[in-house]
């Protein structure tokens, strides 16, 4: 698996939210009505898609949060997982880390209990 180097993030582009959601993802044991409940907090706006997909979306139209059942079609993200960018709109995983959308961070596994 390919491991992206950690990026040094610019000041500005991190907030509250971010630390928060990292705390909650760290370890892939968060659950997906966590994070749901997670978004809603934040006041972000939420799309919910038929195939499952949670999208929250902030102020800034930032997809902060995507909440994913899995999907067999796509190599790489058959189980649930979540994908988190920071306020500046930067990948990030659980530690904070920028990651690439090919990085393993960006897909942290999660436990899907929503119907």
């Amino acid at each position: 698996a390919h491991q992206e180097a950690n990026t040094p993030t610019p000041d500005g582009d991190t907030d509250k939210a971010d630390e928060e959601l990292g705390k909650l993802t760290a370890g892939g044991h968060a659950k997906a009505s966590e994070l749901d409940k997670f978004g809603r907090e934040q006041g972000w706006n939420r799309e919910r898609r038929n195939d499952g997909l949670i999208i929250y979306t902030d102020e800034n139209k930032t997809e902060r949060l995507k909440i994913k059942k899995g999907s067999s079609q796509t190599p790489g993200s058959e189980d649930p997982h979540v994908e988190m960018r920071k306020k500046g709109g930067h990948r990030m995983d659980p530690y904070g880390n920028d990651v690439t959308k090919k990085s393993d961070g960006n897909h942290t596994p999660i436990e899907w209990d929503l119907d």
